[in-house]
């Protein structure tokens, strides 16, 4: 990909360029317009790169323009030629950054007020399918490339009153337009907010299929990928922490604020499915019971609070290695139960005179809507103000403390029933039902750890605290061959280790670099760290509960704006 880069007059002459770091350059030019050309390697296939190939060019303006240091740049002008190879003869472009003067296909120039609004404006370039439709009186339109067969008015249809939950939320819309840029692959997943559009990367399967109404798991995954990002609207993009207001763009930001961004939104994205109708309870508590699954199964959780994880996110959260399940927890999935738990708790001690639900609005009207950014202790001020200073110790306790979570006693807040077990085999990872469950099996023997298949056995890739393979003795990538005598592959090896009796010796033989390991290990039961979901009977509640309940799932959209329809 070739770029131009202009700033000032024409110089007829090459001028030394110095490199300073890894991202500074210094051009020896005194006076006259420096024009700089570049190429830049797009082979980055997410939401957060460049990409470009015969399909597809996606870029975000962080990977391909340079920003101008010490100089005072009020706007950015951006002319997009077309491309000329054949593959790309019917190319058009999406974006939401300001037009000047571009043909029907959206090629010519653009204008950015600044570099920060550049750079956060992704352009999407390729023969993609589009619909528009409007909600709040805003026009959205969505955007899809990649080779796919997914009902596409479908998702037109679904989207809007999910979007409309999180509009009756905050109380209103501030943008004048918003886009959906959707990437289809054969097994991807992913989501990147901005200001005024999302890039979104998903797999074939989680598109619906034609003639098929009802929302599977695979399309409620894509449902709330975009519930997610829409939220990030106002939580992320408008109100944000005081220091990434104006950041150093040049160095990493630090926060402790990051759960109350991402757990915080990523608790109301689902919730915004199952409060617009799009979802049903059981649906909805499947994937409350995987993201509790995921946090319970990692000792992280005992080692790192949500407020220490948002902080060293640069660090540990996205520079994560074998042992991460034992030593981080994610401000994401842990962040979401937390901020479950802070919408019960606020509930429950306010005797259901408020709920989460006033405090994100309160953050947008105090801070987002007035441009100012929070503080470490923002929320907690606002619920302090709200219920008292009881709900101080929720915040010592579960954001800055590694206390266990109270789950049950929050799912008891709203009529949940809830259980911790064993895993029944790999790939168990929760469950949901309309009513209670059979009993669960008794607990079994479980290897605790993360396999990949390997020719000559399983490689043990993740040891998880404690479990029987780090009690043996084993490291991260040793490769497990025989357990008890009986060879090992991916597709057995959970159902040989589940064999073995229970607190007796046996004998597990690995290679290590080559070498063979024969260690002894003490069988035990595995920990209880599955999560089973389901919403107690009407006549088994309180008028108190049942009361609750209806109000948390109550649809926000209806209740505001009376049909919650465009």
């Amino acid at each position: 990909m070739k770029i131009l880069y202009r700033l000032g007059f024409n110089l007829a002459s090459k001028l030394p360029v110095t490199k300073l770091d890894k991202q500074t350059w210094l051009v020896d030019c005194a006076q006259g317009e420096l024009v700089i050309e570049y190429w830049v390697y797009a082979n980055d296939l997410s939401v957060r790169g460049a990409f470009i190939d015969s399909s597809l060019l996606f870029f975000n303006g962080t990977s391909l323009f340079l920003r101008p240091i010490d100089l005072d740049v009020e706007s950015c002008r951006v002319h997009i030629s077309r491309l000329q190879d054949v593959c790309c003869s019917n190319w058009k472009i999406a974006t939401t950054l300001p037009k000047i003067a571009t043909d029907s296909d959206g090629y010519g120039e653009y204008q950015a007020e600044s570099y920060e609004r550049l750079i956060d404006t992704p352009f999407t370039v390729a023969d993609f399918d589009s619909y528009e439709f409007n909600v709040s009186d805003v026009p959205h339109r969505m955007v899809f490339c990649g080779r796919h067969t997914g009902d596409l008015e479908r998702i037109e249809r679904d989207l809007p009153p999910i979007l409309e939950e999180h509009i009756a939320l905050f109380g209103e819309l501030p943008v004048e337009q918003y886009l959906f840029m959707t990437t289809v692959t054969g097994n991807g997943y992913g989501g990147l907010e901005h200001a005024d559009s999302t890039a979104l990367i998903c797999s074939r399967k989680e598109l619906p299929a034609h003639g098929d109404e009802a929302v599977n798991e695979d399309y409620q995954r894509y449902l709330g990928l975009c519930s997610h990002e829409y939220f990030h609207l106002w939580n992320v993009k408008r109100i944000k922490p005081a220091v990434m207001q104006q950041p150093d763009l040049g160095h990493e930001v630090y926060t402790p604020q990051l759960w109350s961004y991402e757990g915080i939104t990523s608790y109301y994205d689902e919730l915004a499915l199952l409060r617009s109708g799009s979802i049903e309870i059981v649906s909805y508590l499947k994937q409350i019971a995987k993201v509790v699954t995921r946090v319970m199964r990692g000792t992280g959780r005992e080692v790192q609070s949500i407020a220490e994880s948002s902080f060293d996110a640069w660090t540990k959260f996205y520079k994560q290695d074998e042992n991460a399940p034992n030593a981080i927890v994610s401000y994401y999935a842990k962040g979401s139960l937390v901020a479950f738990g802070l919408d019960m708790e606020l509930r429950l001690q306010s005797e259901d005179n408020c709920s989460l639900d006033d405090v994100m609005r309160r953050l947008w009207q105090e801070y987002g809507s007035k441009g100012r950014g929070t503080d470490d202790d923002s929320i907690e001020e606002i619920c302090i103000s709200l219920v008292g200073e009881g709900i101080s110790s929720f915040f010592k306790l579960y954001v800055r403390g590694t206390a266990e979570l109270p789950l049950e006693r929050w799912f008891a807040a709203v009529g949940i029933s809830s259980r911790m077990r064993p895993k029944s085999g790999d790939g168990d990872d929760g469950s949901a039902s309309s009513s209670q469950p059979d009993e669960a099996a008794s607990a079994k023997v479980s290897l605790d750890a993360v396999v990949a298949e390997h020719p000559a056995g399983v490689l043990l890739n993740v040891l998880y605290q404690d479990g029987l393979a780090q009690r043996a003795g084993f490291a991260a990538k040793d490769l497990l061959v025989a357990v008890d005598g009986y060879q090992v592959s991916k597709s057995n090896v959970d159902a040989v280790v589940a064999a073995l009796p229970l607190q007796q010796s046996v004998k597990l033989h690995a290679f290590r670099d080559g070498v063979m390991l024969e260690l002894d290990v003490v069988t035990e039961p595995t920990r209880q760290s599955t999560c089973d979901l389901w919403p107690t009977a009407e006549e088994q509640l309180s008028d108190e509960i049942r009361q609750r309940r209806q109000q948390w799932q109550a649809s926000l959209a209806t209740n505001n704006y009376g049909s919650g329809d465009d």
